[in-house]
């Protein structure tokens, strides 16, 4: 009896501590559950609550989580961009030469490398806009491998035969002089010479003999007047067009011994001829169209200095 007893008693003086012992081991498992659960959860059972950012609304009210719902991204998207309006080209335009001339030129604009008018966005988007007229439809490597064509000069092949030797050679002046038969066999297909014999107005054209080197400097009205002429014919603003700019920074560039390899570049050299009524094209024997300038003309004011020392003579 005394030892049942003494029993009941030792029980009784230990069950309150362990009841309280058992309650405290049972409130900190559930703590330590709450805490794992928060950090462990799947990657989808968390939407950023209580986070800021684009999502913490959604999360906050339930919605689908973003790493689930690729439609929650759609509203972060830039619309689509229309590349004939990139490129400042007519609806519909497929002509690969006039895809490549107009690209070339806004990309020698827009450059990130460009001090006064490299703009990386809009390099971008004529990059991507060339490459969707160039090659619709290709992604990934087949996509930059398109975009190669704006930069490589790479004759079809029906103008193979007239490069010979020279196939493949780049249509610019940097690395060295370029020679006529170079680019004869494709000079036909790139500027229209029955449209500019048709355009031209030869008996309203003073004649002048070719300029050696430049002998006047342009006045600032004649400077200000083959700027506007070459914005408006180039499509690019007229504070870009400054004296000191490159010509072929705006997409104006000549193919070796003065001769105008693109109809846009005859275009430009037309609507200074009817801006200033003095000649300054020459159409050899109705196969290509020349410019005849002095080597040192290459920027803006140089132009307006050779077009001053033709009208002075």
């Amino acid at each position: 009896g005394r030892l049942k007893s003494f029993g009941s008693s030792i029980c009784g003086q230990a069950s309150p501590t362990g009841r309280t012992m058992r309650h405290k081991l049972l409130v900190s498992a559930l703590s330590l559950v709450a805490w794992a659960s928060r950090w462990w959860a799947p990657p989808c059972s968390w939407c950023f609550a209580g986070r800021a950012g684009p999502f913490a609304g959604r999360a906050r009210a339930g919605a689908t989580c973003p790493r689930s719902a690729g439609a929650a991204f759609d509203d972060l998207r830039p619309s689509p961009e229309d590349p004939y309006s990139v490129l400042g080209l007519p609806p519909g335009t497929r002509d690969e030469a006039e895809v490549r001339a107009a690209a070339r030129r806004l990309i020698k604009l827009y450059h990130p490398d460009v001090p006064s008018t490299g703009d990386a966005d809009k390099f971008q988007a004529v990059q991507r806009a060339a490459q969707q007229l160039l090659e619709p439809g290709l992604a990934g490597p087949q996509a930059a491998a398109s975009l190669e064509r704006i930069y490589r000069w790479d004759p079809a092949p029906q103008h193979s035969r007239a490069y010979g030797g020279d196939r493949g050679a780049v249509p610019s002046s940097a690395a060295a002089p370029l020679r006529q038969a170079d680019f004869a066999g494709s000079r036909g297909e790139r500027v229209d010479v029955a449209a500019c014999n048709a355009r031209r107005r030869p008996e309203l054209l003073r004649k002048t003999p070719r300029l050696a080197a430049v002998t006047h400097v342009a006045t600032p009205e004649t400077l200000a007047r083959v700027r506007a002429v070459l914005a408006r014919q180039l499509g690019v603003p007229e504070e870009l067009a400054v004296g000191g700019v490159p010509l072929e920074q705006l997409g104006f560039f000549l193919e070796g011994q003065g001769s105008v390899g693109m109809q846009y570049v005859a275009d430009v050299v037309m609507a200074l001829e009817e801006e200033f009524g003095v000649e300054l094209l020459t159409i050899l024997v109705g196969t290509w169209v020349r410019f005849s300038v002095p080597g040192s003309v290459s920027t803006v004011q140089d132009l307006a200095d050779f077009v001053e020392s033709k009208i002075r003579q």
